[in-house]
C-alpha cells in the first residue's frame, strides 16, 4: 500500500471519528420520552358514573410548549389543571424543562367531568418520565395537586373505585381522609351545611372490589406506591436567612416601639376597665413572648393590632369633632397616595421584591379602603366607628412602609421584569378560577370572599397591578384549597392534617433557600400558623395554605442562567434519583451547553484536518490523491 493509499485510510478513519463526535454533541443527547397511566373518571352524564380514561405524555426537545389533544373534548379546567400539574413535577426535582415540549393525550369513551381532580395523576406521570422511572399500571390515583405536592380531597370516589375494579386496577390511591367520611350537603332551606348523617365508606367499597384502598396525602407517597422509589425527605431544618431575620427584627422593633410610646401617653388609663388598653396590653405580652422565641413576624402582628387599639384610642382622648376627624382622614388620604405611587413606581427585579410590593401595596389599598369606611360611618353619624376605621387605616399605611425597608435585598436568582410578573399574574389567576370552579360544586355558600377576591385579582391584571394580581390570585386560590382539603375532615383529623402541611411548607421553604432565594411571604405566614395552631385552628389551616402558595413563587419564573447551579436536579436529591438520575441531570447540563460544546469540536477538528493535508502532500508525489491536476487548455 502506497503512501497516498495510506494517507487516504488515515484521512478517511479520523474524519469518521471526527464526524461521530460531532454528530454526538449536535445532536440531543435525551430521546423523546413516553409513557402512559390510567386515569379515574366521572362522566358527565345526568347518573354520573365512573368512567376510566387514558392519558399518554410524550416529552421531546422544544422551547418549553404544552399541548393537549383530548377526546372527547374536555373543559378549559383541565388544561389549567395540566399545566399546573407539569410545573408541579419539574419545580419538584428542580429539573429545567424549559428545552423540552410536552404532549399530553388523553382518550376516553364518554364525556367525562374535567377539572383538577387528575392533577395527582398527571404530576405523577409527568415526574415518572422526567426521572425515568417504571410505573405500576396496576395502581390508579385520584385527587388533586396543590402547592408543595399536597394532595387535595375529590368527590365521586366510589364510583372511580368500581371504575377502577372493571379496567383490572389492583390498588387505588385516594387523597387523605377520604376513605371513610361523613358527607357534607347543603341545607337548601338556609344555604348552609350539614353534615347529612350520610356515611361515605369507600373502604367498605374497595374491600368488596377486591381493590386496595391506600390514602395518601402528598406526593412523596404517591410515588411510592406506583414505583416504590421512596424520597428521602432528609433532615429538613428552615434557618431564615440572616437578611430577613434583620429586616423582619427592624419591622417588629419598629411597631412594637411605636405601641409602647402611643401606650406611654395613655398612661392614666393604667388600671381601670378600658377594653381598648387591656386588649392591647394583651397583644404587647403576646408579642414580647414571640419576640423572645425569635418569631418576630408574629411579634409584629401583634404589635400592629396593638398599634390600632392604643391609635384609636389616643385619638379619642383628642375630643376631635367631626369636621377635624375629615381633615385627619383627607390628609390621611393623600399622604397614602403619594406612598403609593412611590412604591408602584420601583421596579421590581428578584422574588423578594415582588413580595415586598405586595406586601406594601396591599396594605396600602387595604388602608385606603378603611378610609372610606370611616367615611362612611361619619355620615351615619357614628363617630367611634369612624375614628375606629381611621386608627386602622393610619396604622395600616405605617406599616406598609415598613415593610418598604425589603425591597432592595434580594439576589436576581430569577428573571424577574414586567411582562415575567403579567405572565405569572395570568397563569395564576387561571389556577385560582379553575380551583375556584372545582370548590363550588362542593362548597358554593363558603366562596362568596374566595369570589371578591378573585375578581380583585382581575381588576388588578387590567389595572397593570401585576404583583397584587399574583397576590390576589394566590390567596383566592389557597382559600379555595383550604375549604376543599377541611369539606370532610373531622376536628379530631385537623391536626394531623396541618401537620402535613407544615412539613411541606417547611420542604417548599428549603428548597428555595438551597437556591439562594428566602420566601418571605411564605415563611412569615409559616410562622403565623404555627401561632394560630392553639387559638385558631381553622384560620391555621387557611394560612398553611397562604404560605405553601407563595412559598413557590419561584416555579412561574426562569432561573437566570448565570446564577443557575452546576446541577439541574440539586445534590439533597440524589438519594432520590440514585446515580442514574445524577448522571441524567449531568447530562442535560452537557445539552444545555451543546452549541458552544459543538462549536469548539468543529473548530478543532478543522485545525487537525488542515494539519493533516499538510502532511499528506509533504509525503505525497505528483500522482497522489491530494495533489490537484490543473490541465492547461490546448492553443
Amino acid at each position: 500500500m502506497g503512501q497516498g493509499t495510506g494517507c487516504r485510510v488515515s484521512m478517511l478513519g479520523i474524519a469518521v471519528l471526527l464526524i461521530s463526535i460531532i454528530s454526538a454533541f449536535a445532536c440531543p443527547v435525551s430521546a423523546d420520552m413516553s409513557g402512559h397511566m390510567t386515569l379515574l373518571a366521572t362522566t358527565e352524564s345526568d347518573d354520573k358514573v365512573g368512567s376510566t380514561a387514558d392519558l399518554y405524555l410524550e416529552i421531546r426537545p422544544g422551547q418549553d410548549r404544552l399541548y393537549i389533544d383530548t377526546f372527547p373534548l374536555t373543559k378549559l379546567d383541565t388544561q389549567i389543571s395540566t399545566r399546573f400539574a407539569k410545573e408541579i413535577a419539574c419545580d419538584y426535582f428542580d429539573v429545567d424543562c424549559s428545552g423540552y415540549d410536552f404532549f399530553y393525550t388523553l382518550r376516553s369513551e364518554s364525556v367525562i367531568i374535567g377539572g383538577p381532580s387528575a392533577g395527582a395523576a398527571i404530576t405523577m406521570l409527568t415526574m415518572a418520565l422526567l426521572m425515568d422511572w417504571e410505573l405500576d399500571e396496576r395502581v390508579a390515583v385520584t385527587g388533586t395537586i396543590n402547592s408543595g405536592g399536597f394532595i387535595g380531597n375529590i368527590g365521586g370516589i366510589e364510583d372511580k373505585i368500581r371504575a377502577a375494579e372493571k379496567a383490572g386496577i389492583t390498588k387505588v390511591l385516594i387523597p387523605k381522609g377520604d376513605a371513610v367520611r361523613s358527607v357534607l350537603e347543603l341545607d337548601d332551606g338556609n344555604k348552609s351545611l350539614n353534615i347529612s348523617g350520610h356515611i361515605e365508606n369507600n373502604t367498605a367499597v374497595a374491600l368488596e372490589l377486591g381493590i386496595e384502598l391506600v390514602e395518601v396525602a402528598s406526593i412523596d407517597e404517591v410515588v411510592s406506591e406506583f414505583t416504590g422509589v421512596i424520597l428521602e425527605k432528609g433532615n429538613i431544618t428552615i434557618s431564615p436567612s440572616e437578611a430577613y431575620t434583620d429586616q423582619m427584627r427592624k419591622i417588629n422593633d419598629a411597631l412594637c416601639n411605636r405601641a409602647e410610646e402611643i401606650k406611654g401617653t395613655l398612661d392614666h388609663y393604667e388600671g381601670k376597665n378600658n377594653s381598648l388598653y387591656a386588649t392591647a396590653e394583651e397583644m404587647l405580652d403576646l408579642a414580647g413572648n414571640a419576640t423572645h422565641e425569635g418569631s418576630f413576624y408574629s411579634s409584629a402582628s401583634f404589635c400592629f393590632r396593638a398599634d390600632i387599639l392604643l391609635r384609636e384610642l389616643s385619638i379619642l382622648d383628642c375630643g376631635y369633632d367631626p369636621e377635624e376627624i375629615v381633615d385627619r382622614i383627607s390628609a390621611e388620604e393623600t399622604s397614602i397616595s403619594d406612598t403609593l405611587d412611590a412604591i408602584k413606581k420601583k421596579p421590581a427585579e428578584t422574588i423578594i421584591d415582588i413580595q415586598a410590593k405586595i406586601i406594601v401595596i396591599d396594605r396600602l389599598i387595604e388602608a385606603e379602603e378603611y378610609l372610606k369606611d370611616a367615611y362612611d360611618a361619619l355620615d351615619a353619624n357614628n363617630t367611634n366607628l369612624s375614628v375606629s376605621k381611621l386608627a386602622y387605616a393610619l396604622e395600616r399605611h405605617n406599616s406598609a412602609k415598613e415593610w418598604s425597608s425589603f425591597m432592595g435585598t434580594g439576589a436576581r436568582l430569577y428573571l424577574v421584569d414586567n411582562e415575567s410578573i403579567r405572565e405569572s399574574c395570568i397563569k395564576k389567576l387561571s389556577e385560582a378560577e379553575e380551583r375556584f370552579q372545582f370548590a363550588r360544586l362542593y362548597v358554593p355558600s363558603a366562596l362568596d370572599d374566595t369570589r371578591k377576591e378573585l375578581d380583585y385579582g382581575y381588576q388588578d391584571m387590567d389595572n397593570g397591578d401585576y404583583e397584587l394580581c399574583l397576590f390576589k390570585a394566590s390567596k383566592a386560590k389557597a382559600d379555595a384549597d383550604a375549604i376543599l382539603s377541611l369539606v370532610n375532615i373531622d376536628d379530631g383529623q385537623l391536626d394531623e392534617f396541618l401537620d402535613i402541611k407544615l412539613s411541606l411548607i417547611e420542604r417548599a421553604i428549603a428548597d428555595e433557600q438551597e437556591k439562594g432565594s428566602f420566601p418571605i411571604l411564605g415563611y412569615s405566614y409559616y410562622e403565623y400558623t404555627k401561632s394560630l395552631r392553639g387559638p385558631d385552628i381553622y384560620s391555621a389551616h387557611i394560612f398553611s395554605e397562604y404560605a405553601l402558595e407563595l412559598s413557590k413563587l419561584g416555579m412561574y419564573f426562569r432561573e437566570n442562567e448565570k446564577l443557575k447551579s452546576s446541577s439541574a436536579v440539586s445534590l439533597n436529591r440524589l438519594n432520590a434519583t440514585g446515580i442514574k438520575g445524577f448522571f441524567k441531570a449531568y447530562m442535560e447540563n452537557l445539552v444545555r451547553y451543546n452549541q458552544l460544546v459543538t462549536f469548539f469540536l468543529g473548530a478543532a477538528s478543522g485545525v487537525l484536518i488542515v494539519l493533516l493535508l499538510l502532511a499528506c502532500r509533504g509525503r505525497a508525489d505528483d500522482s497522489d490523491c491530494l495533489r490537484i491536476r490543473i490541465k492547461k487548455k490546448r492553443p
